[in-house]
């Protein structure tokens, strides 16, 4: 996504910084530490003081070992992982 950006508006600078948790990528851009923030999230994010865009939806896969709980399944629910 940010390659398609940086090719289309080469003249716009473009710096990454990494956050840990989605609260952190919240917190950047509520300061304004950051312009804008891309985070994953299960639904929808809930702060007052942040406006978010929802831009389409990611498959993950799920690695597990050979002899472990999931070794049977095509899919997992994220509860389930906790």
């Amino acid at each position: 996504m940010v390659s398609a950006f940086s090719h289309r508006y080469p003249g716009v600078s473009v710096a990454i910084n990494a956050a840990f948790t989605s609260r952190d990528v919240i917190d950047m851009v509520r300061t304004g530490a950051v312009e804008l923030g891309l985070l994953a999230s299960a639904g929808p994010v809930s702060d007052k003081e942040v406006i978010s865009h929802a831009l389409g939806r990611q498959r993950f896969v799920l690695v597990v070992p050979a002899d472990g709980p999931f070794v049977d399944r095509t899919a997992v629910e994220c509860r389930e992982l906790a």
